[in-house]
């Protein structure tokens, strides 16, 4: 099983929607180009994981690609709807200290948005 993206986009933020599985090679690629490429006209973008399947080390290392990106742009990047598995991962790795969840899309987006300065 792939990865796919679903992205539906607002006037003041982008949500990606995961599906499947990010693993090494193209799951991972898509994620990283994704956020790139939405960071050029948002300055929010939200990573709903809910329908995440797997996620391997080039999968937490894409995250952290797009974290390192937002901080670098000063942009806001959020996970919502981390399942407990994926939640444990993320804080072996301490990319919840860089990161911000929360437990739903609706929470994401109604979260304010705190930008890396």
């Amino acid at each position: 099983m792939s990865l796919t993206l679903q992205v539906r986009t607002s006037d003041r933020a982008a949500v990606i929607r995961c599906h499947g599985e990010m693993l090494a090679g193209s799951g991972a690629d898509a994620l990283k180009q994704t956020v790139a490429s939405l960071f050029k006209t948002y300055r929010r973008v939200v990573v709903n994981l809910h329908e995440l399947k797997r996620l391997d080390c080039a999968g937490v290392g894409a995250i952290a690609a797009c974290a390192s990106l937002a901080w670098s742009q000063h942009k806001s990047l959020a996970l919502c709807c981390v399942a407990e598995p994926v939640r444990k991962l993320l804080e072996l790795t301490h990319l919840t200290t860089i990161l911000t969840l929360h437990e739903s899309e609706r929470c994401a987006l109604a979260a304010r948005c705190v930008c890396a300065a």
